[in-house]
């Protein structure tokens, strides 16, 4: 499982008003991300995205990468479930 890059909401936002042109695909974002020199979180974070979605605006992209960020906070908040073997139950 790939983990998720964590950038600060600021540096997400940041990232997100700079972007000019909408409609925008996540392929199209990586690549003015680099362009513009975005922080390497914001890069790494989009980069788990498919590359096909397309956001319809500036309110759109930055909906859903507060949610996948909300997701990736919850995901670290949980508990590890470890494995064991039946010997140990």
């Amino acid at each position: 499982m790939q983990a998720i890059a964590t950038p600060s909401l600021n540096d997400l936002n940041g990232f997100i008003s700079k972007v000019s042109t909408y409609p925008v695909t996540v392929k199209e974002l990586l690549t003015i991300a680099k362009r513009i020199g975005a922080p390497k979180d914001v890069i790494s974070f989009y980069q788990i995205f498919d590359p096909q979605i397309k956001f319809k605006n500036e309110e759109d992209l930055s909906t859903s990468s507060e949610q996948v960020d909300i997701l990736r906070q919850e995901r670290n908040e949980m508990p590890r479930e470890e494995e064991r073997s039946p010997e140990e139950y």
